[in-house]
């Protein structure tokens, strides 16, 4: 095998034996074989591209109230 993964989980560890799993409440659980900077260089490129298509909906709806279509 041979590959790194990223793991965001809680950890057991019972008679020296650890084991991932899924964490208590509701925080989150990632499994990735990208790394933690990878994994949020990509959240923060969704979010901001998520944010101009919000302010883009707006300005159009805006535009459409004005002009009286809707």
């Amino acid at each position: 095998m041979g590959r790194e993964v990223y793991v965001l989980g809680e950890v057991e560890g019972r008679a020296g034996n650890l084991q991932v799993k899924l964490p208590s409440g509701k925080h989150r659980f990632i499994i990735s074989t990208k790394s933690e900077e990878q994994l949020q260089k990509e959240a923060d490129t969704s979010s901001k591209a998520f944010l101009v298509g919000a302010i883009a909906c707006g300005a159009i709806g805006l535009v459409l109230v004005i002009v009286g279509v809707i």
